[in-house]
């Protein structure tokens, strides 16, 4: 990871400890907090058992924000290296 993208990764992660320790938190929120800056992007990730169930969690929501517009999205697992 270069140092911009860690960079922005810290500042994620700081983000979501604030959600962690805000008053109405509940405990059970799940998030997944995305920040970018040019070519460079951090992620933070919260309440997930683990990335696959978060990255699941993202797939539908980013789904039914297309539906939402009229539109129908489709991912597809491609084999590759690593």
């Amino acid at each position: 990871m270069d140092e911009e993208a860690s960079r922005l990764t810290r500042m994620a992660d700081d983000l979501i400890e604030r959600l962690e320790a805000h008053p109405d938190a509940s405990g059970n929120e799940r998030a997944v907090l995305f920040l970018t800056e040019g070519d460079h992007g951090g992620i933070a990730l919260s309440g997930y058992p683990n990335d696959g169930a978060a990255m699941g969690e993202l797939l539908a929501h980013v789904s039914a924000v297309f539906a939402a517009n009229g539109r129908h999205v489709m991912f597809l697992p491609v084999a590759g290296e690593g």
